[in-house]
């Protein structure tokens, strides 16, 4: 079985990046829209986008944290049976 470790930090590194672009909020204003209704509208909704998006930054971050944390200890597990079965040939040779 294959396990690449750089690919999965890799992996997690383009998730943390994709979503670290992404600005805090939406437009600066809505007072230009005209009307009223269409103005709170608006607001209403990139309030909401502003907050949903905030909050998947949060959890792609704490994904692509986990995702490091995983391969790290896979590959310590990894290391460590490598380790043990050279020393099983070496007692074998």
């Amino acid at each position: 079985m294959k396990f690449d470790v750089d690919e999965i930090k890799r992996a997690a590194n383009r998730l943390t990046h994709a979503f670290a672009e992404v600005r805090n909020s939406g437009y600066v204003s809505c007072s230009d829209c005209g009307s009223g209704v269409v103005a709170d509208t608006l607001q209403l909704f990139v309030d909401e986008f502003s907050q949903s998006v905030q909050a998947e930054k949060e959890r792609a971050r704490s994904t692509a944290e986990s995702m490091h944390e995983c391969a790290d200890d896979v590959n310590q597990v990894e290391t460590a049976h490598v380790q043990e079965i050279r020393r099983y040939l070496a007692m074998m040779s």
